[in-house]
């Protein structure tokens, strides 16, 4: 019996260590996308993009709530655009983790990754504005739709949001809506919680009857990948690199997941950031090192190497970045 606790003991310390930590060897971490394809089978998909340009960041974020409430949303507090630049967190929403060069000849969004994806295993795929959404919603289709609308404005995110609770029975299929936004422009390419915080929420047909808030950090590279898996288009066992985007949707289904527990960003002047549940590091491009507990410190007004624990997390976090920033 005390053999059995102690193996139990092992198994759940190791489960809560691969969610919560990310100190130690960089190689630790082998995604491994195990499909979380929704029960309801293949959904219609609305991913919402809020372009921030001349809003508040902390308004669309009460907005993206207020969406999630109306039929019950899977809500992450930790997730984080990987650049600070809005037309390349753009590119990496879409493409599905891949960092696109600069100057290279994208048709966005209809040839990137996601929605190639997407029209590749059978879906009807389009951009929309805001004012399209209601005659979307009310088409009859025969085969599964995905659209990419982007809310540029106030009146376009009233309008979305009017139309949606204006949606009281089920449509013909189930429907997936993710709410997420792009960093606000206008702030310089730095590396801060208020730059790179963007809010994300899930609304998935059937499984909640309330908010549910997730404190695992991810990543906009993270969502792309996850919409495939949970329309069943991504392969068991497809191999990411774990500095591309992976899927999470086993964790929107309350599912078992090892996760890499941590993000990335980088910014064009060569400063780096990495960031777990508990801590942030924080590199300037001249290579000094600001490590802080982000409980007790979450704008990184100070350096908490002294904290017990700091030495194995600066060593963890110091070396993904460094492969990150190569």
């Amino acid at each position: 019996m005390q053999l059995r606790l102690m193996l139990l003991w092992g198994a759940c310390l190791a489960l809560v260590l691969s969610i919560g930590s990310c100190g130690g060897d960089p190689t630790d971490f082998k995604p491994v996308n195990k499909t979380g394809a929704l029960d309801s089978g293949a959904p219609d998909v609305i991913l919402f993009v809020l372009n921030d340009a001349q809003q508040d960041a902390k308004h669309s974020w009460r907005q993206a709530l207020d969406t999630a409430s109306a039929k019950g949303g899977v809500v992450f507090n930790a997730a984080y655009a990987r650049f600070p630049n809005p037309e390349k967190a753009r590119l990496d929403l879409l493409g599905l983790g891949r960092v696109v060069a600069q100057g290279e000849s994208v048709d966005w969004p209809l040839e990137s990754p996601l929605f190639v994806g997407l029209r590749n295993g059978g879906y009807e795929t389009r951009v929309l504005a805001a004012k399209g959404l209601a005659d979307f919603l009310a088409e009859v289709s025969r085969s599964p739709r995905f659209a990419l609308v982007e809310l540029t404005s106030g009146s376009d995110k009233a309008a979305a949001l009017a139309t949606l609770q204006a949606v009281t029975q089920a449509p013909q299929r189930a429907l997936l809506t993710t709410w997420t936004a792009l960093p606000l422009a206008g702030q310089g390419a730095v590396l801060t919680e208020e730059q790179l915080h963007v809010p994300l929420v899930f609304a998935m047909p059937g499984t909640l009857s309330k908010d549910h808030v997730h404190t695992q950090v991810v990543s906009l590279a993270d969502v792309g990948v996850t919409l495939l898996d949970l329309c069943g288009l991504l392969p068991e066992g497809a191999a990411q690199n774990e500095h591309e985007g992976a899927s999470f949707a086993r964790i929107l289904q309350k599912k078992p997941l090892v996760w890499r527990g941590y993000v990335l960003a980088k910014a064009a002047g060569g400063q780096g950031w990495i960031r777990s549940m508990r801590w942030r590091l924080v590199r300037q491009a001249g290579g000094q090192d600001t490590l802080t507990y982000v409980e007790e410190d979450p704008t990184s007004t100070r350096d908490d190497s002294g904290l017990t624990g700091a030495p194995a997390q600066r060593a963890g976090l110091g070396k993904r970045l460094s492969l990150w920033l190569k």
